[in-house]
């Protein structure tokens, strides 16, 4: 009699085998919408006679249902590992597996307060360990609780220590991971290095599904290099084969990367409708993740097209995440948008605001693009004078991230507030010093002290003392009254 329960678990344990190699060849050939299914049903065969094995393959199916843009089976599979009869004692790798796929179900269905422990078990456990994979587990348990720099340092050192290991897939894959958190930190080379690399070891390897999701990186970088014909190149490619397969990540990652370079080109009306229809796409069309961060895109697009109504739905959305999430970066996006949804003093404090959480969050790129922003809505306002500082700022900052048309845009917009603005023409000099010395030059005129200068700016005095010292060098002058004189003429003309 005991033979028959053994033989079950035999058969159970073979069949669930079969889907287990079954899932992962079709993940690997780019079918992620078929792997997510067979990987769900492995691991559901395994749950009763072989628990450990399943939350296995459950980390699996999530791996594939992510590629698929399928958030509603990552819940479902985040529910399956919290049911699993398994030894989850606190340390063990049992725990860190479970600790990871339940906190992002979790995460995904809203429960953010029922998420973040179990994340920051899973970043823990990824700081302490050897094998790359569980380091890269606690890099995506860090950025989905918006730890940028924590997620940046874990998922390079699942590089480091896959490359060391010479598991090339894996270190395909691990790459994916730090192009995104390279672009977030506007480590913009770096990121099209990484790549390019991903890519090339995922080829191969034969992985496709990483193929492609390096590809729509690509795009997604291009576009925010201002570099809008390479990113449609890379777009083409990725879509190609997302289209084909079901990779709904990759064919979010690419709308979001046109509706970027549109928005790059001044073609907002283009970019509006892109970012509406990206918000409808279903599992293996699109990805709700991708559509949400793309959220503040969709803000500004129906803003500069008029479309206060739109805008202002957006933004709710896009607040409530930030809200759920408590992340300074996505904070100072919707600081932003309540600035584009806003106008005069108003929308003066809101990008004010957001140009210090960008700042605080690390996020130069989203920095020059709000200064530009502030720019633009100074310029239509008829406060050229006030415009030309937030948009010498954002050209600086362009410039720097070597951002081709974002750079043009910057530019042009320059050159229009300059003609309109009496005086600016006679301080070019003050071109060579970087946002924040402008800053303090600009508060120095207003008569503000050191004292004054670093409250509003939240550094120390001393700081502020370093930077002017700076200034009178590159300007060749000796004290504030020097300073303050040019300002004072500026304004008499």
């Amino acid at each position: 009699m005991e033979e028959e329960p053994l033989e079950e678990v035999r058969r159970a344990i073979g069949d669930a085998d079969a889907l287990r190699r079954h899932g992962l060849a079709e993940l690997r050939a780019g079918v992620v919408t078929r792997a997510a299914a067979l990987l769900h049903e492995a691991a559901s065969v395994l749950a009763p006679v072989a628990p450990d094995e399943a939350l296995a393959v459950l980390i699996q199916a999530v791996e594939a249902a992510t590629y698929a843009g399928d958030i509603r089976l990552t819940s479902v599979l985040g529910r399956q590992a919290s049911a699993l009869r398994v030894d989850g004692a606190p340390g063990t790798e049992t725990a860190r597996r479970r600790a990871y796929v339940e906190g992002l179900g979790r995460m995904l269905e809203g429960d953010v307060p029922a998420a973040a422990p179990l994340l920051r078990e899973a970043m823990a456990a990824g700081r302490r360990a050897s094998h790359p994979l569980a380091v890269l587990h606690g890099g995506i348990a860090a950025s989905v609780l918006g730890a940028d720099s924590a997620a940046r340092a874990l998922h390079a050192r699942a590089v480091e220590r896959a490359r060391a290991d010479g598991d090339l897939g894996l270190l395909a894959r691990a790459l994916e991971f730090l192009v995104i958190a390279d672009l977030s930190h506007g480590r913009y080379e770096a990121a099209v290095r990484h790549a390019y690399e991903g890519r090339a070891l995922a080829e191969e390897v034969g992985n496709l599904t990483t193929a492609c999701q390096h590809t729509a990186g690509l795009a997604l970088i291009s576009a925010l290099r201002g570099r809008p014909e390479q990113a449609r190149e890379h777009a083409a490619v990725a879509l190609a084969h997302g289209a084909a397969h079901g990779v709904g990540l990759a064919r979010a990652c690419c709308t979001w990367a046109l509706a970027i370079a549109e928005l790059s080109e001044s073609r907002a009306p283009q970019a509006l409708e892109r970012l509406k229809a990206l918000a409808t796409l279903g599992p293996g069309e699109g990805h709700p993740i991708v559509s949400l961060v793309a959220t503040p895109h969709l803000v500004e697009s129906a803003a500069r097209v008029g479309d206060v109504e739109l805008a202002q739905r957006a933004l709710a959305t896009f607040r409530a995440f930030a809200l759920r999430g408590g992340h300074t970066w996505s904070d100072g996006l919707v600081a932003r948008g309540c600035a584009l949804a806003s106008s005069g003093l108003t929308a003066d404090a809101h990008f004010g605001r957001a140009v210090l959480l960008h700042a605080r969050a690390a996020r130069p790129f989203e920095r020059a693009r709000t200064e530009l922003l502030w720019g633009q809505a100074l310029r239509r306002e008829g406060r050229s004078r006030e415009a030309v500082s937030h948009l010498r700022a954002a050209l600086d900052a362009f410039e720097r991230l070597d951002s081709g048309t974002w750079t043009a845009q910057a530019r042009a917009e320059l050159r229009a507030a300059a003609v309109s603005t009496p005086g600016v023409s006679r301080h070019a000099t003050t071109e060579r010093l970087t946002p924040r010395q402008r800053e303090i030059v600009e508060l120095v005129a207003t008569g503000a002290t050191n004292r004054e200068i670093a409250a509003r700016l939240d550094v120390s005095p001393r700081t502020v003392d370093h930077h002017l010292r700076q200034v009178f060098a590159k300007l060749g002058i000796s004290s504030r009254a020097e300073l303050i004189r040019p300002a004072a003429e500026a304004a008499d003309a």
